[in-house]
């Protein structure tokens, strides 16, 4: 199950009418369901050693995280065919999505244990407790909700 669906990244990416994706560098829907694909894979790696992934459900931290990520590469894939970069402040963004994400994988930050199952640790390994943490999972969500412009 994906944490994002292509409708969710095509409204994340108002400027790229319906009409161009698979044109112009835009990927078309078997490619875009491929790059989440990819990027839910990378959060399920970040998040094994925690977590009982793949998420089902999808904690909603998580789902924003994949959904962010995802427009943000496909901005950057556009960009990088047409000899740009992404903006400074998307790249800032970026740099704080994959943080944010590390911190989930490493445990400074958690997720809310009710949306979010548990590592199996009977095979040997070991999942520390996360109530000691105080780091709010929704803390620094807003900044995310904005759309990109081209």
């Amino acid at each position: 199950m994906p944490y994002c669906t292509f409708t969710e990244v095509h409204a994340k990416l108002p400027q790229f009418p319906a009409d161009q994706w698979g044109t112009g560098g835009l990927p078309t829907d078997p490619n875009l369901t491929n790059l989440i694909a990819e990027i839910d894979a990378d959060i399920d790696d970040e998040c094994r050693a925690l977590y009982g992934v793949p998420f089902d459900p999808v904690p909603p931290t998580i789902a924003r995280l994949s959904l962010n990520l995802s427009a943000l590469a496909v901005l950057r894939d556009v960009r990088k065919q047409q000899g740009q970069q992404l903006s400074d402040l998307e790249e800032s963004d970026h740099k704080q999505l994959t943080d944010k994400l590390r911190r989930i994988g490493s445990g400074k930050l958690h997720l809310d244990p009710a949306e979010a199952p548990q590592a199996d640790t009977t095979a040997g390994g070991y999942t520390r407790p996360l109530s000691h943490l105080d780091d709010d999972s929704t803390a620094g969500d807003a900044e995310f909700e904005r759309t990109y412009e081209w």
